[in-house]
């Protein structure tokens, strides 16, 4: 509002020294610098500089300052409270008009772009939970193969125990079995030579 005041005062200035020069011509046309001007005159000179100073400063405030405060004040109070559904009054005059239209189509379009942005954030938030999901459902797959892996060997560790186990009594089997079989042969060679004597 003060912005429109400061606008204002040098307007009702310049309108005040309008009046006053319209006065001036229309007592000098009357008559007024002869002195023949009758008192009515000067009432009618003084309505008239009133009129050509008052009334533009009432429409000039009605049509175009007071609707550029409230634009201002639509804007000021958007930028502070950054509510992007406020709209400003397409009151006043065209210029005012277009330039709160074109305000008004700012907010819209930043307004749209940030639900855009909003939905968007949504969609990466729904597919990060998918993806931590899935890496999860991957992480206990790969677990469940660690401890199947783990599982196969200690089996096959228990496997190659068992095979240096029957390895090792095949070899003492095997060697026993030498052993039986040269004393089989001594004593047969013992009983021939036993035989012949």
């Amino acid at each position: 509002m003060t912005s429109g005041r400061k606008k204002i005062v040098p307007f009702v200035i310049g309108q005040l020294v309008l009046g006053a020069m319209v006065t001036a011509v229309t007592a000098l046309i009357g008559g007024a610098a002869s002195g023949d001007m009758p008192a009515g005159g000067w009432a009618a000179c003084l309505g008239l500089g009133l009129f050509v100073t008052i009334v533009p400063a009432v429409m000039l405030r009605q049509r175009i300052f007071r609707p550029l405060d409230l634009l201002g004040t639509s804007i000021r109070t958007t930028r502070s409270d950054g509510d992007l559904s406020r709209r400003a009054s397409l009151d006043g005059d065209a210029f005012v008009a277009e330039a709160a239209a074109a305000f008004n189509d700012l907010a819209s379009s930043v307004q749209g772009i940030v639900g855009q942005v909003c939905f968007n954030s949504q969609q990466v938030s729904v597919a990060a939970e998918t993806l931590v999901r899935e890496a999860k459902v991957v992480v206990e797959g790969s677990e469940q193969q660690r401890a199947a892996s783990d599982e196969t060997v200690r089996a096959l560790a228990e496997l190659n125990a068992e095979i240096r186990q029957v390895s090792s009594s095949a070899e003492v089997t095997a060697l026993n079995a030498r052993s039986a079989h040269e004393l089989s042969r001594d004593r047969k060679s013992t009983r021939l030579n036993s035989s012949h004597i």
